[in-house]
């Protein structure tokens, strides 16, 4: 019962150091960006191929606006002062998110992106346990556990040396998800 009690807390212990570090994960792999995705998804600045027209964006914009009474930033704005708009659009998307609440597509791409994030921390220690199991497993002639360990280490060790795209992946389906939720039934 004691060991019982005792791996209990380390497995808790472990848990939140993993929270924790995905968060400041998350500040690295954003910092580049002016903020996480569903700040920079609705910037005018921001134009990928896989992001929103802009006119998409004046249309959520405006519907943000006149539910929230805000006042987002225009694209002169944006320009003049960057640091300032990401606060405001972010300010802005936390009001989307409250009212959102937990819609079913929303609450499916927040549990993606957090176990997501979570793994891609602790890839490291998911890394090193499966070497360890592999040492283990080989010494023992145990084929099957030889096989998961290799598969292990190839799925923990690129999450851990390639993380930052799969991060930015999931992050950014979730922003999309919630913006998209929000354009057609907010």
């Amino acid at each position: 019962p004691l060991v019982a009690v005792i791996l209990l807390l380390c497995v808790y212990g472990i848990t939140l150091f993993m929270a924790e570090h995905s968060k400041r994960l998350e500040k690295r792999y954003f910092r580049d960006r002016t903020g996480l995705p569903t700040t920079y998804l609705l910037s005018y600045n921001h134009q990928t191929p896989d992001g929103f027209s802009r006119q998409e964006k004046q249309r959520i914009r405006a519907k943000i606006e006149e539910r929230f009474d805000l006042q987002l930033p225009s694209l002169t704005e944006e320009e003049a002062e960057p640091q300032e708009a990401a606060h405001r659009l972010a300010d802005a998307m936390l009001h989307v998110r409250q009212y959102m609440g937990k819609g079913h597509l929303i609450y499916k791409q927040s549990v993606r992106y957090g176990f997501n994030r979570v793994a891609i921390a602790g890839s490291w220690l998911g890394f090193f346990l499966s070497v360890a199991t592999l040492v283990f497993s080989i010494t023992l002639s145990w084929y099957i556990m030889i096989t998961l360990s290799v598969f292990g280490m190839l799925l923990y060790g690129r999450w851990w040396l390639f993380p930052e795209r799969k991060y930015r992946q999931v992050a950014e389906d979730y922003a999309r998800q919630l913006i998209m939720e929000f354009s057609h039934y907010g």
